[in-house]
């Protein structure tokens, strides 16, 4: 517990870190079949060169949510060594956040309190599972193993960490073409009736891009934490709060020429290819592919709402130590 905001850590509400013993892992091909167990595939696996497991623990991202950014930076669009003096001086970035980062964190902590192992202990039991047929598809680019969180202890409505997140209204459901439709759907419903009920952070949830502050930033360590009694205010979708990070602190030190976020997306080498979840459903990758511009207009309106859009997910490979790409459970 001492990975989250408001206690020792950094961790926000879509990305965290779980202890594990190596031996639990297991797979099963198809449902009621047997169980594989204590599967050592996960022990010296890597991704782009970085271990999956460390220190016993491995990261989960929360799959089919998006918390609010409780901190981002953007990056540079041109290498610092050919900024000219004035580019630099320009360059302002930080931690930034959005607001109702620090509070979805804050809420996400008390839930778990409620199911510590050992009262004080500061442990949950948890257990993390993905439907995948490779482990090479378990995990994204970053190393993250992408799935949802159980707590068995939990009453039977409160079990799964993604979708309570979602149903109190303390995340967005946010898609990838990695998911199934049965996990799309649970999370549709759950997002839209939280956001008819205006739970948590649908009450300043905004269709209309949000205007940038570079002044709400995550305090620096040795700081006054984020106030969560005013960490409240308009917020967007935070993949679309990412970019315009990236975006504004280019702008801002001239190392772009676009005047907005929609023509800085439109004419980035890097596309945020979607699907529109109505009809991926329906045709799966057939669908047509759209990007991430084309749902903003020159007037900073959003034309959908978060769940409205499954992004297309980055192959990543699981590789052995020495480069071997591991495609089997072992």
């Amino acid at each position: 517990m001492n990975q989250f905001y408001y206690r020792a850590g950094l961790s926000d509400a879509d990305t965290v870190k779980i202890e594990i013993t190596v031996e639990a892992v297991k797979f099963r091909p198809e449902k009621g079949a047997r169980w594989l167990e204590s599967l050592q595939v996960f022990n010296e696996g890597f991704i782009n060169g970085r271990p999956v497991v460390e220190s016993d623990k491995i990261v989960v991202r929360l799959q089919g949510v998006d918390a609010p950014e409780l901190h981002y930076s953007g990056s540079r669009d041109i290498p610092e060594n050919k900024m000219t003096a004035e580019q630099k001086r320009k360059w302002k970035n930080a931690e930034f956040r959005q607001r109702w980062g620090a509070r979805s964190t804050w809420e996400l902590t008390t839930y778990l309190n409620k199911h510590e192992k050992i009262r004080g202990s500061g442990f949950v039991e948890v257990y993390a599972f993905s439907r995948v047929d490779s482990p090479g598809d378990v995990f994204d680019i970053y190393g993250r193993f992408v799935g949802d969180i159980v707590i068995p202890a939990a009453e039977r409505a409160d079990r799964n960490v993604n979708q309570w997140l979602v149903r109190e209204g303390w995340a967005f459901p946010t898609f990838y073409d990695s998911m199934i439709g049965d996990e799309i759907s649970v999370l549709i419903n759950k997002g839209k009736d939280a956001m008819h009920k205006s739970k948590g952070i649908w009450q300043n949830y905004c269709q209309v891009l949000v205007p940038f502050d570079f002044n709400l930033t995550l305090p620096k360590k040795g700081k006054p934490l984020v106030d969560l009694f005013s960490d409240s205010g308009g917020l967007n979708l935070p993949k679309i709060f990412r970019r315009q990070v990236q975006f504004e602190v280019n702008h801002n030190a001239d190392t772009t020429t676009e005047t907005t976020l929609k023509r800085y997306l439109k004419n980035s080498k890097k596309k945020d290819a979607c699907y529109q979840t109505s009809e991926f459903m329906k045709k799966g990758t057939k669908a047509k592919k759209w990007t991430l511009d084309e749902f903003l207009d020159d007037q900073a309106k959003i034309n959908a709402h978060p769940w409205e859009l499954i992004f297309l997910e980055k192959p990543s490979q699981l590789q052995d130590s020495n480069g071997n790409n591991i495609d089997a459970w072992y």
